[in-house]
């Protein structure tokens, strides 16, 4: 396994994290995650009461055996739709009839990464930042785990996800 991430300071930005998942030698899995940060409250921590704040930058740790961590805004009218936690999806897209919303094209991938075992940073130009759509935005992370690993071996999928916040005035321009 690989250790945590270190948590963002609270003025810089946020950790999220995807628990511990056991993957079975031979086997694979690909699951989604929903997360529903407070972001009114991470705004006027940023200096932006009542609005979502604007990343900056993305951090991410998965251990050995990840295929790809990829990261999706949904920002529809139906927040609810997604709890917190795992649900069941291919490329954060539900695969059980009623599990998404509606205007679930309303879901945009905003990063990700398939580099496994390491940090690897997603950073913006200076001034340069990618907008959360809203107070009610869902965060989606899409993981997939293999465990080819021989001599086999139990192995487990977990991520650790920080997003880093511009503070009130360092947005120059979005991210195009």
């Amino acid at each position: 396994p690989e250790a945590p991430l270190e948590v963002p300071a609270p003025n810089e930005g946020i950790q999220l994290y995807v628990p511990h998942r056991p993957v079975s030698p031979g086997t694979e899995w690909e699951t989604c995650y929903a997360f529903r940060p407070n972001w009114a409250e991470i705004g006027t921590n940023f200096g932006l009461p009542g609005t979502a704040p604007t990343i900056r930058e993305q951090e991410y740790r998965m251990h050995q055996g990840s295929h790809h961590m990829l990261l999706y805004m949904y920002f529809g009218k139906h927040p609810e739709v997604y709890p917190e936690g795992f649900f069941p999806c291919f490329a954060a897209s539900c695969t059980n009839p009623g599990d998404c919303p509606p205007d679930s094209d309303l879901l945009i991938p905003i990063g990700g990464t398939q580099v496994a075992g390491t940090r690897y940073v997603v950073q913006y130009p200076p001034g340069v930042g990618l907008p959360v759509f809203g107070t009610k935005a869902v965060l989606i992370a899409n993981l997939h785990y293999t465990n080819p690993f021989q001599p086999a071996q139990e192995i487990y999928g977990e991520a650790w996800l920080n997003i880093y916040f511009h503070q009130a005035g360092g947005l120059k321009a979005l991210l195009d």
